[in-house]
């Protein structure tokens, strides 16, 4: 297959399928390949090292890790801080090196990697690239015992994570009513799946450098709602508290996206833009496929659809947007067009 050189001293498909090392000519060293960081990253180039401030480990009301505070480090003192001892309380996570990357030369040149095809569907990525100039896309580079304290992940979503180097050990805790409770040993080469809230703890038993990414599909898109209701609840206690207006949505609009990285706005819209695809590939107009596609189609629709229309009955949806677009025109002509779109799927599929 074709492969694009990854910084881990592999060769790695673009599929994630597997992996090679080929690290200075021998296949013994299983090293992060410090030079390729510096030589194409920089040295200095700050970037996001979390470190223990002495925070209690558990969980805060959202089931979030209350962990650690962040430093903005030059990448030539994290690499010296990393190999300079066996432990360590530094981890350098949520970096987001493809961005960073595209942002400093020729886009096409940073192809590291495609998603496997398994995880490849994914309305949040896709949205916050195309739109919004962002993504959950991370890497993750820790030294051996840097770890990832009991937390579920942002917005109630899907998770993947791919060990390019190194080793690492999850603890997971189920969330149905008996609270199991196991381990798994990731090794390079290896990706882990991780649903929809659970919870989860992770070490780096070596040093380890991974890709991870948070997504959502129409599988899950119903706890991402139920998860910024949630942050909607506390957002509204807390500017009850400020004495700030009812009525200022984008206020509360920035506070939701500062807080989730996404906001009622960007998720009517998302699923809206989908559901449109989604649409066009059922009338043939971009997919003439088989019946096994037109059923998954058909599916996310009914899924999406039904989200849709809880986030489009929320009182403050249309006045949300409005606020964000800073035009209620252009808000109630969005509105005019979703309802047209519901029409559409209730005339396709309720005769």
């Amino acid at each position: 297959p074709m492969h694009n050189q990854w910084p881990g001293g592999h060769l790695l498909p673009r599929s994630l399928e597997s992996v090679e090392i080929q690290l200075g000519g021998t296949k013994e060293s299983v090293c992060v390949n410090a030079e390729w960081f510096r030589l194409n990253v920089g040295d200095e180039t700050l970037v996001p090292v979390r470190v223990d401030a002495g925070i209690p480990e558990g969980l805060d009301a959202e089931g979030r890790a209350e962990e650690c505070a962040t430093e903005e480090m030059k990448l030539a003192d994290w690499i010296e801080d990393c190999a300079s001892r066996s432990q360590g309380r530094g981890y350098l996570k949520d970096w987001h090196l493809v961005q960073l990357l595209k942002s400093k030369s020729d886009s096409s040149k940073w192809s590291l990697y495609t998603t496997p095809d398994i995880f490849e569907r994914d309305l949040l990525n896709s949205f916050l690239e195309r739109y919004c100039g962002s993504d959950y896309k991370f890497v993750y580079w820790g030294p051996s015992g840097s770890r990832t304290k009991l937390h579920s992940d942002v917005l109630h979503s899907f998770s993947w994570s791919y060990n390019v180097v190194g080793r690492k050990k999850w603890t997971f805790y189920t969330p149905d009513t008996d609270g199991r409770v196991f381990s798994v040993i990731q090794e390079a080469g290896e990706c882990i799946f991780v649903p929809s809230l659970w919870k989860h703890e992770v070490e780096n038993l070596v040093q380890t450098l991974s890709i991870n990414h948070n997504w959502v599909t129409s599988a899950n898109i119903d706890l991402t709602w139920e998860c910024l209701q949630s942050e909607m609840g506390s957002i509204e206690k807390e500017l009850a508290a400020w004495g700030l207006p009812e009525d200022d949505w984008e206020s509360r609009e920035m506070m939701l996206k500062g807080c989730c990285g996404l906001n009622v706005t960007m998720l009517f819209l998302m699923i809206l833009l989908e559901l449109v695809e989604l649409l066009n590939s059922l009338s043939g107009e971009t997919v003439t496929d088989s019946s096994g596609e037109e059923y998954d189609c058909s599916v996310s629709i009914f899924r999406l659809e039904n989200v849709f229309r809880s986030v489009l009955d929320e009182g403050s949806t249309i006045a949300r947007i409005g606020a964000v677009l800073k035009s209620d025109n252009l808000a109630r002509g969005i509105a005019r067009y979703a309802d047209e779109t519901m029409q559409h799927i209730q005339v396709t599929y309720d005769g």
